[in-house]
């Protein structure tokens, strides 16, 4: 039958991985190696020089050696502590890590781009890592270092004093384990392999298709079943692979002679010789991965991540996470409230509030729970991003984000007032005059100069009086204006637009009304809103009307 690709096997690797919360990459140093999760803080207890952790709440992965111990942090770094007699903690510098491993005396790390680090005591060539960027997952044991290739095959090197790095050929494993002198593997099939070291029967072990992780001890081994059950085997001196019964597992650890399992309540159990307290294991539930040191042990204290709840409020009217508003002088004010978020740890919260730039809102305090906000009109998100601290008011790596829709409307007309500095023409001499045109306009939504002004002049006595110059809309020996002239107003500032035109000082004399220049304005603003405004300019029958009109 041809062999699957690379591509299918690393996902036929993460699901087999995946069952139960079984934590990826597996068990990989001589008592337990890492296991990820997170972030969180951690914990550790047994002997005390490795249990020293270092502060902080964003931990991914722990691994537990000989008196010390490794970490992971979420952002690709690595922390050691404990004892440092061969650098053991001397862990190289880097944000690209994403597995760590702890043997006896020496470390190990795998980074993002697949390939392998090694530090620490390098008797037998324990920290010559092999070259390459295939490689997907790690272990360290006693004097030996384990990895697995992203094609299925294994990779060992260091001592094989008792053929611990003799890897099985096959390019089917999906997870390793090493312990003192002893190797594990995991298949994709749910199978198990061992070998090196097994006066204490260490590798033999057992039959079926039915396991999920693996843990190898100094002389022992341990794995999890798909169905959340644990098995032992090989020494058992210090009852070390007496595992506890239940199907409610979901990860396991193995120290020099103890073991760790994870509950799926996030507890922890203990078991195997407590000689420095390493089974003396903390309460709670809220654990989410393990590691076992060789007489201490170790977790990562989960995080659960804040519930982030934003609401509107506008005059005190609860508006939800969509409000729409009207616009009141230009903009509307909102209250932004983000105290219905919780944390079901019970952290304290920081708050985060914030919107696209260039946005045009005014905020008052981006970080208070509770503050204000001055929104233009138009459509706005708001973002509240929540995160969790400490005590000390540090982040935890806990985080959510709530949104807001907020959308200001403009439903009002702007106001517009239309004048002429002339409003008769006087004598009918058949002259043009300059009449200045001015258009005062002003609007609650949209500032003046962005109000759109429409102005049209128009006459009510279209016959020529045998004029030569011409005037706008002069055609066909019509006068200038016996049709609507659109006429280009400029904005002079302070709300005030203004044009000049020029009318003629002519009427037809038979019309008593004389001639009436009719000029109109549509004012209209960001919103499509609309005013009108009109006025008129008059060239009157005779004086008479002329005064009468003045007045």
């Amino acid at each position: 039958m041809p062999r699957a690709p690379a591509s299918t096997r690393l996902v036929r690797l993460v699901t087999l991985m995946a069952v139960l919360g079984a934590v990826i990459p597996p068990p990989a140093c001589p008592q337990s190696g890492a296991t990820s999760a997170g972030p969180g803080s951690l914990v550790a207890w047994g002997i005390t020089s490795a249990t020293d952790v270092p502060a902080g709440n964003d931990f991914v992965a722990v691994a537990g050696g000989t008196y010390y111990s490794l970490a992971l942090r979420a952002d690709g770094s690595l922390a050691g502590w404990g004892d440092n007699r061969q650098g053991q903690i001397n862990v190289p510098s880097g944000n690209d890590f994403v597995a760590v491993a702890a043997g006896f005396h020496h470390g190990l790390a795998l980074r993002a781009d697949g390939s392998l680090a090694g530090w620490g005591y390098n008797g037998s060539g324990r920290t010559d890592v092999p070259t390459g960027n295939e490689f997907v997952a790690i272990a360290a044991g006693g004097s030996h270092s384990l990895a697995l290739r992203a094609d299925g095959s294994l990779a060992g090197w260091g001592s094989n004093w008792l053929g611990q790095t003799d890897v099985p050929r096959g390019n089917d494993f999906a997870a390793v384990a090493a312990g003192a002198f002893h190797s594990l593997a995991l298949r994709e099939d749910g199978s198990l392999a061992g070998w090196g070291y097994n006066f204490f029967g260490q590798t033999d072990v057992p039959r079926g298709n039915e396991f999920v992780a693996i843990a190898a001890g100094d002389y022992y081994s341990l794995a999890l079943r798909a169905d959340g059950s644990l098995i032992g085997w090989g020494d058992n001196f210090y009852g070390q692979t007496e595992v506890p019964s239940g199907n409610d597992f979901l990860g396991v650890a193995a120290g020099q002679r103890h073991s760790l399992a994870l509950r799926a309540d996030g507890s922890l159990v203990a078991w195997g010789s407590n000689r420095g307290g390493q089974t003396d294991m903390p309460g709670g539930t809220d654990f989410v991965a393990i590691a076992a040191g060789s007489f201490h042990g170790l977790a990562i204290i989960g995080n659960t991540p804040p519930l982030a709840n934003a609401t509107a409020l506008v005059d005190g009217a609860d508006m939800g996470p969509v409000a729409v508003v009207p616009c009141d002088g230009g903009s509307a004010v909102v209250t932004l409230d983000g105290s219905g978020s919780t944390d079901p740890d019970g952290d304290e919260l920081q708050f985060e509030w914030s919107f696209a730039e260039g946005s045009g809102i005014v905020l008052g305090s981006p970080e208070d729970v509770v503050t204000t906000a001055e929104f233009p009109v138009g459509v706005h998100e708001v973002t509240l991003t929540v995160y969790d601290v400490d005590a000390s008011g540090q982040r935890k790596g806990g985080v959510d984000a709530a949104y807001l829709t907020v959308t200001v409307f403009d439903d009002m007309p702007p106001v517009a007032e239309l004048t002429t500095d002339v409003g008769v023409l006087w004598p009918p001499n058949h002259d043009t005059v300059p009449v200045f045109i001015y258009v005062a306009a002003s609007d609650g939504c949209t500032s003046p100069e962005n109000l759109l002004i429409l102005c049209s002049i128009w006459s009510s006595q279209p016959d020529d009086s045998g004029n030569e110059d011409d005037l706008p809309g002069d055609a066909d020996g019509l006068d200038g204006y016996s049709a609507p002239v659109e006429v280009d107003v400029e904005y002079l500032g302070d709300g005030l637009y203004g044009a000049i035109v020029l009318l003629r000082a002519e009427r037809d004399g038979g019309d008593k009304a004389g001639r009436i220049y009719s000029i109109n304005v549509d004012v209209l603003d960001e919103a499509i809103n609309e005013s009108h405004a009109s006025t008129t300019v008059v060239v009157p029958h005779h004086s008479r009307s002329k005064q009468s009109k003045s007045k």
